[in-house]
């Protein structure tokens, strides 16, 4: 498991709240998807040996999303000041800023509680929550969990390629009508030469999709990656790279517009927006890689993938707007 994701001190995208009696495979099961997600997630089976209630507290207080695993009669004891779940939802409703998502397990019904609910609880249960089923709709159910739920959180997965990327958001979620696509990259030559790339851009083109790419100037390039101008280098040349991407856009003119930009790129940029206005932008999924030319071990890359929550989305998505007024057509 990956430890940079599984605990973090300084803050968690989301806190696991659950009766042990009831609710630990089914919280269990939730850690390893958000984890495996690329998020950093608190449950309490990590405590450090001492008292549990402060830890548990201040992990709360540290967390952006308060997570409520329920099973039917999870809340029969919440009328008690003991009672675990209410002590959670206590510090949870009390932490600024706190987002709420009630899990509801095995046909939960909330008029069959026979206790009391305190307004702690009620403040909980009266957010949008999700419903998990035992069957074979349980990835469904846990991939609405991470696509729709889950905000202001961090990367969606760390160290994804641009393949991944692509093939996860294009295949994976083919019931889904794209918007549009952007991308930004020095010259974009690995997408002009036969190999997955091209047959990506390809198809994306072919299935009418607006799409918006943003390549440097030969000069811009140079400054940052002078290397890809020797002839005898695995890329095109810049100069042949924009004559070639000038062909593409004069080939699909209706859907493709490309633009380059005299100011020097830092990062590789991708960003799939999805009709979904119903369900506010919550499928919107951005890639982003930072250069390390001739890099060849993966655990010295950065990219990751963001989901519209991420508080970096908004960032990286006016940077390239602002970088795509200021350029000029190819």
């Amino acid at each position: 498991m990956n430890k940079a994701t599984d605990f973090h001190p300084d803050n968690y995208d989301a806190f696991i709240s659950y009766k042990h009696q009831t609710g630990f495979y089914m919280a269990q099961v939730i850690y390893d998807k958000l984890v495996q997600n690329g998020y950093s997630v608190f449950m309490d089976k990590r405590l450090e040996r001492g008292e549990f209630e402060p830890q548990i507290k201040a992990a709360i207080e540290k967390s952006r999303n308060f997570i409520l695993v329920l099973f039917p009669e999870d809340l029969d004891n919440c009328d008690k000041n003991t009672d675990w779940l209410r002590k959670e939802a206590d510090w949870a409703t009390a932490t600024p800023n706190m987002h709420f998502i009630p899990v509801f397990c095995e046909d939960f019904k909330i008029d069959e509680v026979k206790a009391e609910l305190p307004d702690c609880i009620n403040k909980v249960l009266s957010s949008n929550g999700i419903k998990i089923h035992k069957d074979y709709a349980l990835d469904t159910d846990l991939d609405e969990l991470c696509d729709i739920a889950l905000k202001n959180a961090n990367p969606v997965r760390p160290l994804i390629n641009t393949e991944e990327f692509f093939n996860s958001n294009l295949n994976e979620k083919s019931h889904l009508s794209v918007k549009s696509i952007d991308m930004a990259f020095h010259g974009g030559a690995a997408w002009l030469r036969a190999g997955t790339k091209k047959e990506i851009l390809d198809s994306i083109l072919k299935r009418k999709i607006p799409t918006r790419i943003l390549i440097n100037t030969p000069e811009a390039a140079e400054s940052i990656a002078k290397h890809m101008r020797d002839e005898y280098a695995l890329y095109f040349p810049f100069e042949q790279a924009g004559k070639l991407w000038s062909k593409y856009a004069a080939d699909y003119s209706d859907v493709l517009q490309v633009r380059v930009s005299s100011i020097p790129l830092l990062r590789v940029y991708h960003n799939i927006k999805f009709n979904e206005d119903q369900l506010k932008n919550t499928h919107d999924r951005m890639h982003i890689k930072y250069y390390v030319y001739q890099n060849m071990n993966l655990e010295k890359s950065f990219e990751h993938e963001l989901s519209s929550f991420s508080k970096y989305y908004e960032i990286y998505q006016k940077e390239f707007e602002f970088l795509w007024s200021s350029s000029t057509p190819v």
